[in-house]
Parts: structure tokens; C-alpha cells; sequence
């Protein structure tokens, strides 16, 4: 059996994440990937925590 195709967005999202990510990329963001928390319980669309925390280490 072969592996299932992947959605489009999921293709779309991949590449964003990359582009966030991705220390050999030209263009990264510095970002860290905290992975996919599609399953995870409470998941936000926005983790305000996290993002205080990003948000007062780079001013």
C-alpha cells in the first residue's frame, strides 16, 4: 500500500514553516518549530504564552 497523498494546504503549510525555520534557508525568521499540535489538547490558534515570551525576547 502506498503512503496517502498530502493535502495541498498541508504542502503550503510545510513550506511556511521552512521558511520560519529553516537555518539553511536564506530568507529564515529565526523561529523554532514546536511541531504539528493538531491533536494536542487546548491547542489555540494563537498560544498566548509562547507569544509574550517571543515577543520580549526580541525587542
Amino acid at each position: 500500500m502506498t503512503a496517502p497523498t498530502p493535502r495541498p494546504e498541508r504542502a503550503t503549510q510545510d513550506r511556511v514553516v521552512t521558511l520560519f525555520t529553516d537555518t539553511m534557508c536564506t530568507s529564515n525568521l529565526g523561529y523554532r518549530n514546536l511541531g504539528n499540535w493538531v491533536n494536542r489538547d487546548g491547542n489555540r490558534c494563537i498560544e498566548a504564552d509562547l507569544l509574550r515570551a517571543r515577543m520580549k525576547h526580541t525587542r
